[in-house]
């Protein structure tokens, strides 16, 4: 018995049910609701989602978690009434049909200019020379393709494989530094060389991921009166709109000091519409704030407030023809003005020129959308891009008339 025991053993070997056993024991199914609920969420709303606010997030996963408390068929009955009302009825489709319904096609005429590999009268025709040739290449030999040596001097190697190839590298190079970080591997001279360097880039980009998430959150929530009123005590102002009392007091107690519009951090005024083409163009530069004289006198109760970003921070070379300027002078020597008067100006504005100097700045300005020039229609030789309102604000062209064209750099 022991002996017939041992030959249905080697016939019908059992150890590989092991492995199974220990999976079965170690992995449970939960009966929690909290667990069914987080494996649900993340089931839902994966990592995969590139971008997301933390409200959204929190939003759709009570979505997703109050979802089956609720009756299907009436939340999509709502969601189509919220849709009509929204983007209007659906399009109406022919209660006819087509209008060649029934009516044979002809197939179509082949082009003679397609290479004979993979001409096709028709789609189907087309899949299966294409499935054809594909079987066809696989059984082929890469062995001389992917093996050593120099990949670059082997057949079928292209720029673009070099690219990827150099991506490659690089990222490989990365992972090596941070496992020498880590202390995964001992690394070479060169590596340990790099880690401070890797180590002060991480902590710049981590400030930096900081920053924007407090600027996304501002955006997002905007920001408290209380923190506004700080934020524009002290700084020189400029009013727009009825000079009473209590704004004069009220501007006292914050320590805002009336000056003229070239030099004005805030412009108090009623609606900022109401604010002149100066005052717009001033605004854009200095990136300044339109406050309602209510917050001030309130004390932040109510009223609105808005503020610009201060498009003087943004590195831009502006040339200027000397035509342009010739028509527009008292333009350009106030836009001049304003920049100079700005805290922190980063635009170089190149008054007076030839299209020979500009021809050198479009070659040797990188990157090609730092450049903006400002010409007259008739001096160009050949359509140009037009990034009015895109690289350049509404206010910053303040000449009539198609006279101003924008250059940025590319010609189409």
């Amino acid at each position: 018995m022991v002996a017939k025991a041992n030959k249905r053993g080697c016939c019908h070997p059992i150890d590989s049910i092991m492995e199974g056993c220990i999976l079965h024991f170690v992995f449970g199914i939960s009966s929690s609701g909290v667990e069914q609920h987080f494996a649900t969420t993340a089931y839902k709303f994966s990592d995969r989602r590139l971008k997301a606010y933390p409200d959204t997030e929190e939003y759709v996963i009570r979505l997703i978690s109050d979802l089956a408390n609720h009756d299907l068929d009436t939340i999509i009955k709502i969601a189509k009434q919220v849709w009509r009302c929204i983007y209007g009825p659906p399009r109406k489709s022919s209660v006819l049909g087509r209008i060649t319904k029934g009516v044979k096609r002809g197939t179509l005429a082949v082009c003679k200019d397609l290479q004979p590999g993979m001409m096709a009268t028709t789609e189907k025709e087309f899949i299966a020379k294409r499935r054809r040739a594909a079987v066809a290449s696989s059984t082929s030999d890469y062995e001389s393709l992917v093996g050593g040596g120099d990949v670059s001097n082997q057949a079928g190697w292209t720029e673009r494989h070099a690219k990827e190839l150099e991506f490659q590298m690089n990222k490989l190079h990365s992972r090596r530094v941070q496992a020498v970080a880590e202390g995964v591997i001992d690394g070479d001279a060169s590596l340990n060389g790099e880690l401070e360097l890797v180590k002060q880039k991480r902590i710049k980009d981590q400030r930096a991921r900081e920053r924007k998430a407090a600027r996304d959150d501002i955006k997002l929530h905007g920001t408290t009166a209380a923190k506004l009123l700080v934020e524009i005590s002290g700084r020189p102002s400029h009013i727009l709109c009825e000079k009473t009392p209590q704004l004069v007091a009220a501007m006292k107690s914050r320590a805002m000091k009336e000056v003229k519009p070239m030099l004005a951090d805030i412009f108090i005024v009623d609606l900022p519409s109401e604010a002149g083409q100066r005052v717009r163009l001033v605004t854009a530069m200095r990136g300044s704030f339109h406050v309602s004289p209510s917050l001030l006198t309130s004390g932040g109760t109510f009223g609105i407030a808005s503020k610009w970003r201060a498009l003087s921070e943004i590195p831009r070379l502006i040339f200027v023809s000397s035509a342009a300027n010739d028509q527009n002078a008292t333009a350009f020597t106030l836009l001049k003005h304003v920049l100079d008067n700005c805290g922190i100006n980063r635009i170089e504005l190149r008054v007076g020129g030839t299209f020979d100097e500009l021809a050198n700045l479009v070659k040797n300005t990188k990157p090609a959308s730092k450049l903006i020039a400002i010409v007259r229609s008739g001096e160009l030789k050949l359509p140009v891009s037009i990034l009015v309102g895109q690289v350049v604000p509404e206010q910053f062209v303040l000449c009539h008339g198609p006279i101003l064209r924008i250059y940025s750099g590319r010609r189409e």
